[in-house]
């Protein structure tokens, strides 16, 4: 909770010993969107931004299927989420000026041979020349067979993009029942 907290380090063989005291701020976490698809369609059973299902995206069996048979970009299959239902702040703009983590999870199965930048999800915008920008995603299959996680702050999702490579060899072809955690802070 909130409040102060003193952070006390010692080395007893040296007989030294520091204190610092700090304010603690509680941001509680909460969950603000759930897709479950259990139901049948794409509808947020926590919120109220139901999705809509685009191209050859279905629901089977309680699963969201996202066949993406092409390597059009952008891919011509996926589940549309409304318009603004990321409100964190961003760099300090925004309710408190506070910069809140936020986390996204999935469980999911990845079909064999994805193409190129293949994303498990990718919140953000597109700029008039067709660029990403305020990007942030993972790709389950990108230009090297690797996962990363990125994050963009910029008109240009290319510049100042950070991210997480795991590496080459790395992505999730043909992996079965995963769960995916991303944290974005």
């Amino acid at each position: 909770g909130s409040g102060t907290a003193s952070i006390v380090a010692t080395y007893a063989s040296l007989g030294l010993s520091a204190t610092q005291s700090v304010q603690v701020t509680y941001v509680p976490t909460r969950l603000t969107h759930r897709y479950h698809f259990a139901n049948g369609n794409a509808n947020d059973t926590v919120g109220n931004a139901n999705g809509r299902l685009v191209g050859h995206a279905a629901i089977r069996n309680g699963q969201l299927v996202i066949p993406n048979t092409t390597s059009a970009a952008p891919a011509t299959d996926y589940l549309q989420l409304p318009s603004g239902i990321l409100t964190n702040s961003v760099n300090g703009i925004g309710p408190n000026h506070i910069d809140p983590a936020m986390t996204v999870e999935a469980w999911a199965t990845i079909y064999p041979n994805q193409y190129t930048w293949g994303n498990l999800f990718d919140f953000g915008n597109q700029d008039a020349g067709g660029a990403s920008e305020y990007d942030i995603h993972v790709s389950v299959h990108s230009s090297d067979n690797a996962t990363i996680a990125g994050i963009s702050d910029s008109d240009n999702a290319n510049v100042d993009y950070q991210y997480m490579d795991l590496g080459s060899g790395s992505s999730l072809d043909g992996s079965t029942n995963i769960h995916i955690a991303a944290v974005f802070d």
